[in-house]
């Protein structure tokens, strides 16, 4: 049975056989019929930027083997499609990252939570919502998930930045994938089990070409505003010297240090539960979402990439040092206990390799904080979903098409176009924080930029 392509392909039919696959994976002879389904919006406009997200409630009649009896059972889930045409599909799948994220829920997550419960005490989880379904083929994509808001979990709102409880909880969950993953790695070989982890060449190029094109605009914009000439001759200055100084970050043979990163582990993208009365800023548990950007890399980035999209500044000159020093003893205790102690790691050599990355982080905080803080995202997203036909003859060419081409468009040829496409994709977004209209999305963009300019971060 076909694969839909977006939510208005949901049948009946295709949700008897996923969930009659799910069932059957502790109930060897079910079967599930359904009743009744509902597919509605899975997140606010404007919430998500990559990817069509919808929720699925599911009312079933679910037999185990005996047709003569069965249970009523109502399953609430999520399914992510990815976005465009079946073109553009075939060129995002060509970065493996759609790939990689089936595979966190079916597979990895799974591997290395059991590989931490052998090697150590079982105490070191990673908690990921729970697979139902996924496949990633030419010109099919689709990931079914449990719905973990029904377990009340929710996102912090992403205005607020998180509180002290809330870091530290990140920090010590982002610390244990990576740890984990560390030490999974030392006996099984990660990337050996799981190809599609491996490195791909282009990679960093490719990164470093996005990152590079948003700090021009950011440029532009400043000149426009007439904001800080100082700041201004120093970026124009030392643009060449940023742009060397990110390559080197993401280039794999100057990273002593690499493990399963999330890749884009921000506010939105781990849930909290709180059962107490002062609600989610004492979170009670996390959960982890989102991982469609999961890279083999230096897990530094990951670290500085969370400090600088979700605190605030006066958080970040107050907690910056306790984040680094729970961080760090957390992921040694977890490598020392699975079996794989790093060696030389000091807490002193990984403040330094912090303090390098900050360029990164400062970067990134900057392009995620005008992204999702706009107020013009929330009636005009960036990415626009539509319905599609997977079953037409034109969307099998488009799906062809895009594979053949992928290497052409990834390819350095390409880069007027894609430098062309960011410009008028965060056209919008600079113009609203020239308006100054936005305080806390302003707020959040200038005092990153005032920070790392007053630390050094911009020098050569």
């Amino acid at each position: 049975m076909a694969t839909p392509a977006c939510k208005e392909e949901i049948s009946k039919e295709w949700l008897q056989v996923i969930l009659t696959q799910y069932e059957s994976r502790s109930k060897p002879k079910a079967s599930v019929s359904v009743t009744h389904f509902e597919v509605n919006p899975g997140v606010d406009p404007g919430e998500n930027f990559s990817s069509q997200l919808v929720k699925i409630i599911v009312e079933t009649k679910v037999s185990n083997g005996d047709y003569a009896e069965h249970t009523t059972k109502t399953f609430n889930l999520l399914a992510k499609f990815m976005h465009g045409n079946g073109f553009l599909r075939e060129i995002g799948k060509a970065t493996n990252a759609p790939i990689r994220e089936v595979m966190i829920y079916n597979e990895v997550i799974p591997a290395l939570n059991q590989f931490q419960s052998e090697k150590g005490d079982g105490s070191d989880q990673v908690d990921i919502p729970g697979f139902v379904h996924g496949v990633c083929v030419e010109g099919e994509y689709v990931l079914v998930m449990e719905d973990i808001r029904l377990s009340g979990y929710v996102n912090n709102n992403k205005s607020k930045g998180l509180s002290h409880k809330q870091i530290l909880m990140a920090v010590e969950k982002l610390a244990t994938v990576h740890a984990v993953s560390y030490a999974y790695n030392k006996f099984h070989d990660f990337t050996h089990k799981f190809p599609p982890f491996r490195y791909q060449e282009k990679a960093p190029g490719q990164f470093t070409f996005f990152i590079m094109t948003f700090y021009d605009l950011c440029v532009n914009h400043l000149e426009k505003v007439k904001y800080n000439e100082k700041l201004l001759k120093k970026l124009h200055t030392n643009r060449a010297v940023v742009k060397q100084r990110i390559l080197s970050l993401l280039l794999p043979q100057n990273q002593q240090m690499k493990c399963l990163c999330h890749g884009d582990y921000w506010n939105n993208n781990f849930m909290f539960r709180s059962d107490k009365p002062d609600g989610l800023s004492d979170p009670d548990a996390i959960m982890l979402v989102d991982w469609g950007n999961t890279q083999w890399y230096t897990p530094v980035l990951d670290l500085q990439y969370l400090i600088h999209t979700s605190t605030k500044l006066d958080f970040r000159r107050k907690y910056r040092e306790e984040i680094l020093q729970h961080y760090h003893s957390t992921f040694t205790a977890i490598t020392t206990k699975l079996g794989a102690p790093v060696p030389s790691w000091t807490f002193d050599v990984f403040k330094e390799e912090c303090q390098k990355a900050r360029i990164f982080g400062v970067v990134m905080g900057m392009t995620v904080n005008l992204i999702t803080l706009s107020k013009q995202n929330e009636t005009m997203p960036l990415m626009l979903t539509k319905p599609v036909n997977s079953s037409g003859l034109g969307w099998k060419i488009s799906c062809r098409l895009g594979r053949i081409l992928a290497p052409l468009f990834h390819s350095k040829m390409m880069r007027p176009l894609g430098r062309s496409f960011f410009k008028k994709w965060l056209g919008p977004n600079f113009s609203e924080l020239s308006s100054g209209k936005n305080e806390i999305m302003n707020e959040r963009f200038y005092d990153l930029l005032t920070e790392a300019n007053e630390d050094g971060v911009f020098d050569i």
